[in-house]
């Protein structure tokens, strides 16, 4: 009988230990996935109050402006270059429409693309620091995907051009 009741209180002892490890890992979980959702500010969040996202994949940067003008220039001293507009679709995608230009290199006038952006949460501690010699809008680290870049024809609304916009408009 001594032995019956010893095996009949190490099963009982494992089952509840392994119950409180089951419970503590859910805890820990749920606390886990609220701790990762308060760290994060979704990409509208930064172009409402900073007045724009600034994102790059290292070669080129990309510049989603409030009110929906869109940049990309290159990271360096030559490169493509891009302007336009960007829209958000019922699936929550950046849909830019740009007019394709180059830096220190020939370009034609009409070489039109639609670009759609897929851009995730940005995590709160990758917000770079502010410093004076930093521009207004510093280039935030996310990840995000081109899901389609292609070739169309002239867009009916109109892409906006340098000279009609003022000088240093959003700090870009």
């Amino acid at each position: 009988m001594d032995a019956q009741r010893q095996l009949y209180h190490m099963t009982t002892s494992w089952r509840l230990l392994s119950l409180l490890f089951a419970l503590s890992a859910c805890l820990l979980g749920i606390n886990v996935v609220v701790l990762r959702a308060a760290d994060t500010i979704s990409p509208e969040k930064v172009i409402e109050t900073e007045g724009a996202l600034v994102i790059s994949d290292g070669s080129s940067k990309y510049i989603f402006c409030k009110g929906g003008r869109f940049e990309s220039r290159p990271v360096g001293i030559s490169g493509r270059t891009m302007r336009g507009y960007w829209e958000r679709n019922k699936d929550g995608q950046f849909v830019v429409v740009v007019l394709l230009g180059w830096v220190n290199g020939l370009s034609g006038n009409d070489e039109y693309r639609r670009i759609v952006f897929s851009i995730y949460d940005i995590y709160r501690e990758s917000q770079p620091k502010r410093t004076a010699s930093q521009p207004k809008n510093p280039v935030y680290s996310t990840y995000f995907l081109i899901e389609e870049f292609v070739r169309i024809e002239k867009p009916e609304k109109e892409i906006w051009s340098l000279d009609k916009l003022p000088l240093n408009q959003n700090g870009l």
